[in-house]
């Protein structure tokens, strides 16, 4: 939980400093750290047994949800969300930029981010949906460290312009 803290703030404390004054530099960087304090704050509020998750917990859901499964569902919920706003605040600032491929995979990571979350939010426990929810999971990811290498290398390129 330590290290996805660190990478979060240092994501969105470089994304907010070099996009500052420019399309999504406020909103882009806010809702990226809105997604990493939800999944935090995930992290800190665990989710209920289920399933056969953790070894010898019976099949099917819980009997009843607890108050940490509870907020576990919510903060992630409102962290997913906020990746997906994210993923959409990025593809209008790639698109105002005329860079179309950025555009599209940013607008792509988000509505497959999205269905994939919608799936799994139905209460569906299905290995299709379950599969489909994992590989987004590791989409946005994969996005997040591309959209930071991207914006790495731009910001060391204006450093070289000065």
């Amino acid at each position: 939980m330590g290290s996805n803290l660190h990478s979060q703030a240092c994501t969105r404390c470089r994304l907010r400093r070099v996009l500052e004054g420019e399309r999504g530099g406020t909103w882009g960087p806010m809702l990226i750290g809105v997604f990493g304090l939800g999944m935090i704050a995930a992290g800190v509020f665990t989710a209920d047994p289920m399933d056969g998750f953790p070894r010898g917990t019976p099949a099917g859901p819980p009997a009843s949800i607890s108050w940490h499964g509870l907020l576990h569902l919510v903060v992630a919920s409102l962290g997913f969300l906020a990746m997906i706003g994210a993923c959409f605040v990025f593809a209008r600032r790639f698109a105002s930029l005329g860079q179309r491929a950025w555009s599209v995979y940013s607008a792509a990571t988000g509505v497959v981010f999205f269905a994939a979350f919608a799936g799994i939010a139905s209460g569906s426990n299905q290995p299709p949906v379950v599969l489909s929810f994992v590989s987004a999971v590791i989409l946005v990811f994969v996005w997040l460290a591309a959209l930071s290498a991207k914006v790495r290398a731009a910001a060391r390129q204006d450093s070289m312009n000065w």
